[in-house]
């Protein structure tokens, strides 16, 4: 609420912090442990490989959202830079100096 003091909002925010990074660290104990105690042991593998690419992700996904942000607030923002990054991720190296070397 607004009419918290900035005593109350930071104790607030402490557990906060607290309690999301226990609960984080009992997910990243447990869910491998349960995957590889349900997963056929054909599947085992690749589902924790999967589990590690998809935690992955999200944080890479979640560091974009973050870039993206910042950038509106300074006001440096021509679109979305996440897309923006997105896009020059796909375009390699050896591309990019062709297409100068086309353009001149």
């Amino acid at each position: 609420p607004a009419s918290w003091q900035p005593k109350t909002a930071f104790a607030a925010l402490l557990a906060g912090r607290v309690l999301l990074g226990v609960a984080i660290g009992i997910a990243t104990v447990t869910v491998p442990m349960y995957i590889s105690e349900a997963a056929p042991p054909e599947q085992r593998g690749f589902l924790l490989i999967l589990n590690d690419l998809c935690v992955v992700t999200g944080q890479f996904m979640a560091g974009l959202v973050n870039v993206g942000k910042h950038e509106l607030q300074m006001g440096n923002a021509k679109g979305c830079s996440s897309a923006d990054f997105l896009i020059l991720l796909q375009q390699s190296q050896r591309n990019g100096q062709s297409r100068a070397a086309v353009a001149s």
